[in-house]
């Protein structure tokens, strides 16, 4: 594109498109600079990288300037990756992490030989801990002295106050016989125990798999200027905020080179001087 001082008729600008390969680049500038009866005062490109020598080369008295969409672009660009980072971090590993226990638990169930892994996340390696502990607990044959034994461990697992301690106690006890444990349904009560583990793994992974969906909707709205938000928007964003402090600092850092780099099409003329005909 070339944009005219309409007075002095004389080239100000020049913008031309995107490109990767410097030699094509080079010589489509080449061919342009044929038509131009001067080197235009400024070429605004983007920000790849074959763009700058063979401008140099070829237009070695012009100004190269970016491009302050490009600006805005690659501001957004690098956040989004900070923010999907984050999402693989602490949402899809957790998850993928939840699955593996998971099947590791239900392999056991159906050969009897348990692959301990090291865990990242502090819940998860809680709930292998204790399955470990009361994988030993369920070896024991006397149907009396395991029931015993498995309301001393559900009383355990409450005075942690923890909502996953809890909610595998509660498990522990509800699958308990009515009549009690007898040498006929031991068998079925320790396939239980074991399904007990998957149902608070399944609850324990969708919560992260619920926030994680929230996470992907206001991610946008991490990553949006405020001119464009409805009511609606702010006040998911602001509840997600208080919620999620971590992210208060990409939306302050995005909101600060919003504003610096936001301009309107007056602000434009103003700084121009001169009207340019585009």
């Amino acid at each position: 594109m070339l944009v005219s001082d309409t007075k002095r008729k004389r080239q100000l600008y020049l913008q031309i498109g995107e490109g990767e390969n410097s030699g094509e680049i080079e010589k489509v500038l080449w061919n342009l600079k044929q038509y131009l009866p001067f080197d235009p005062l400024m070429i605004t490109v983007d920000f790849a990288p074959a763009w700058f020598e063979p401008i140099k080369k070829v237009f070695p008295n012009s100004e190269i300037q970016i491009c302050i969409f490009h600006v805005m672009q690659e501001v957004v660009r690098a956040l989004n990756k900070e923010l999907l980072r984050f999402k693989r971090r602490v949402y899809d590993k957790f998850i993928d992490e939840a699955k593996k226990l998971a099947r590791n638990i239900l392999k056991f169930q159906k050969t009897g030989k348990y692959s301990k892994f090291k865990i990242k996340y502090e819940i998860l390696d809680h709930l292998q801990v204790e399955f470990l502990n009361i994988k030993d607990i369920i070896n024991e044959n006397k149907p009396k002295i395991l029931e015993t034994r498995i309301q001393y461990y559900s009383a355990y697992l409450y005075s942690l106050s923890h909502q996953w301690a809890d909610l595998l106690a509660d498990e522990l006890i509800k699958r308990l016989p009515r009549n009690g444990l007898t040498i006929k349904n031991l068998k079925y009560y320790r396939v239980d125990v074991f399904r007990a583990f998957r149902k608070v793994l399944r609850i324990v992974r969708g919560e992260k798999e619920a926030v994680k969906k929230t996470f992907l909707k206001v991610k946008k709205l991490i990553l949006m200027g405020p001119e464009r938000f409805s009511t609606d928007d702010k006040k998911k964003l602001m509840d997600f905020l208080k919620l999620n402090p971590q992210f208060m600092k990409i939306r302050t850092l995005f909101l600060t080179i919003h504003e610096t780099l936001q301009f309107t099409p007056n602000k434009v003329d103003e700084n121009m001087i001169l009207k340019l005909n585009l």
